[in-house]
């Protein structure tokens, strides 16, 4: 009697903690559990690496380059779902001929995601991408602030006004200089700086609408209006926006 009591009170012990355990696998799924352990997995294999890493910049500060690949701190797999990548091989330390691979951001142009959106149209995307290639030959980018674009030579402050600007090197230059004061000319003047923050600086909507003065709703709206300003004038002047919409699909 004793015997099978005891024997009953422990099946019964075993029964309980099974419901107890289907009842906490019912509220922590398999799913939760699987990513908890690679999360646990993955922060061990990333101490184990800096510990690598680590190791090996001091034997490449001393000028052991064995293992100069562990120096390479590679992107977490959150960063890579965020964006296209591309491989490239960074300078090496000097003393060495050895290089490493590792992977950087695919920078795609702002124009062209937009336009990938459908926020802007084939004619719009056609005429910025000329704008941005009468900038390119005109040979003002990193030299001179693109809100004070006169493109004249001169050292006046009037509008649109560059300031002290050098001779254009050849005819392609003076011609692209010339285009861009021309389509300057006939935009809206408040909305220029905002069209060179996203064509010339590729800075994204999200950021450049401040120079729009505008809420970030009304971002898109507002380069759409300044892009047709562009194609407008591109209409008027005849200018042929086939070779741009052809060069942007490299881009």
């Amino acid at each position: 009697m004793t015997d099978g009591s005891k024997n009953l009170t422990d099946a019964e012990a075993r029964e309980a903690a099974r419901i107890e355990r289907a009842e906490a696998a019912r509220r922590y799924p398999i799913d939760e559990r699987r990513r908890v352990k690679a999360v646990i997995e993955r922060d061990r294999a990333d101490r184990a690496r800096d510990d690598m890493r680590e190791a090996a910049q001091l034997e490449v500060s001393d000028g052991n380059f064995v293992h100069l690949d562990d120096t390479v701190m590679e992107p977490t797999p959150e960063w890579k779902a965020k964006g296209d990548v591309e491989r490239f091989t960074p300078k090496a330390p000097d003393g060495t001929v050895r290089s490493v691979s590792t992977v950087r951001r695919v920078r795609t142009p702002i124009i062209n995601q937009l336009h990938g959106r459908g926020s802007i149209t084939d004619d719009q995307r056609a005429a910025l991408e000329w704008y941005r290639d009468q900038f390119e030959a005109a040979r003002l980018d990193g030299r001179y602030k693109s809100n004070h674009l006169s493109l004249s030579g001169n050292t006046g402050g009037g509008s649109g006004g560059l300031g002290q600007s050098p001779m254009p090197l050849n005819d392609f230059e003076a011609t692209a200089r010339r285009n861009l004061r021309a389509v300057r000319s006939s935009m809206t003047a408040m909305y220029l700086r905002f069209l060179d923050a996203v064509v010339i600086e590729n800075i994204p909507l999200t950021r450049s609408y401040i120079f729009a003065k505008c809420p970030p709703r009304k971002a898109v709206v507002r380069f759409r209006q300044v892009s047709e300003e562009i194609v407008k004038f591109c209409q008027s002047e005849r200018v042929d926006l086939k070779k741009s919409t052809g060069d942007s699909e490299r881009g």
